[in-house]
């Protein structure tokens, strides 16, 4: 379960950012994360609640927000691949480029993490 993991560093970031900005407590963590990370937002939210007890994460409220990846093919297309909510992304043979039809590309985005805004106080 690498949401754990995810949770961890999360965690770490957020009480980084609380010590240099003299914050008490952080209410609410907004996240941004690439559907290839492969993260299950219940395992993400139960494991951030484990790791925050004790710290001034404790009791946050989590939102996340899943990104569609971004693939470049090799005519230099660049496009957003719409997986549906709760697909396996198991296919990743069957793609191909949605403007040319080529299957060669490369993801430009998709395994990212971002904290995108917290609130404290």
């Amino acid at each position: 379960m690498h949401e754990y993991g995810l949770a961890l560093q999360i965690i770490d970031t957020l009480c980084l950012e609380a010590k240099k900005r003299n914050l008490s407590k952080i209410k609410e963590v907004f996240l941004d994360i690439g559907k290839l990370l492969m993260v299950n937002p219940e395992q993400l939210k139960f494991s951030l609640e484990i790791v925050a007890k004790g710290t001034k994460a404790e009791g946050m409220k989590v939102h996340i927000t899943f990104r569609n990846p971004k693939i470049k093919c090799e005519n230099g297309h660049v496009s957003e691949i719409n997986f549906p909510e709760n697909s396996e992304l198991l296919f990743f043979s069957e793609l191909k480029c949605p403007k040319c039809n080529t299957p060669n590309f490369i993801f430009e985005s998709g395994k990212e993490l971002y904290i995108k805004r917290i609130i404290a106080e």
